[in-house]
C-alpha cells in the first residue's frame, strides 16, 4: 500500500468540519476534526477519531465528557484556530463560546452541538475511536455546514428543489 495514495484518496472524502472540545485541568480544551459521525440512535451515540498526540486526547480520555461543534460556513476561521498548535492559548477567544456548562464548552451559533460522555476509547495505529453517548443535542435552525475536502474548507450549495431533490435522487 503506497501511505501517499492513502492520503490523496482520503483527501477526496469530504466531511463536515468540527471542533472538539472538553475542559482540562488548564481549562477549555479543543481541536478541529473532520472525522465524526453516528453510531447508533439507540442508544443515542456518535463516534470521533482523534490523534493520540494531541492535549484534546489526553482532556477527553481523562475527563470522560467532551462536545462536537459541527460548524457553519462563516466559521473558517474558528476551524483553522483550533487546528493551529501555535493558536492553542487563544481558540476560545474566536467565536460565541459557552464555557459555563459543567461537562464541556460548546459554540453557540454551530450548526449543531453534540454534549457527550465517553463511553469507550479505541486505540488503533496513530488514532483512537472516542464513543461518545450523546447527552444533549443542540441545534440551529439554519443549514450551512462546513466542509473539508482536497485540503480547503467549503460550504455546500443547495441542491436545485432543496430536500425534495435530495429525496428524489435516493
Amino acid at each position: 500500500m503506497d501511505a501517499n495514495a492513502f492520503r490523496a484518496g482520503m483527501r477526496r472524502l469530504a466531511a463536515a468540519v468540527s471542533i472538539v472540545t472538553a475542559y482540562g485541568e488548564d481549562g477549555p480544551a479543543g481541536a478541529t476534526v473532520s472525522s465524526v459521525t453516528s453510531l447508533s440512535a439507540d442508544p443515542e451515540s456518535l463516534l470521533v477519531c482523534l490523534n493520540q498526540a494531541t492535549a484534546i486526547h489526553a482532556t477527553i480520555a481523562a475527563t470522560s465528557y467532551f462536545a462536537v461543534n459541527v460548524l457553519r460556513s462563516c466559521h473558517s476561521d474558528i476551524a483553522n484556530s483550533f487546528a493551529d498548535p501555535q493558536q492553542r492559548a487563544r481558540r476560545f477567544e474566536i467565536g460565541d463560546w459557552d464555557c459555563s456548562d459543567a461537562l464541556a464548552p460548546y459554540l453557540k451559533d454551530a450548526q449543531v452541538s453534540f454534549i457527550c460522555r465517553l463511553e469507550q476509547l479505541i486505540g488503533f495505529g496513530t488514532h483512537s475511536i472516542c464513543i461518545g453517548k450523546v447527552l444533549d443535542v443542540r441545534i440551529r435552525d439554519e443549514f450551512d455546514p462546513l466542509v473539508y475536502a482536497e485540503g480547503a474548507m467549503s460550504r455546500i450549495a443547495p441542491l436545485a428543489g432543496g430536500a425534495n431533490a435530495a429525496t428524489a435522487m435516493r
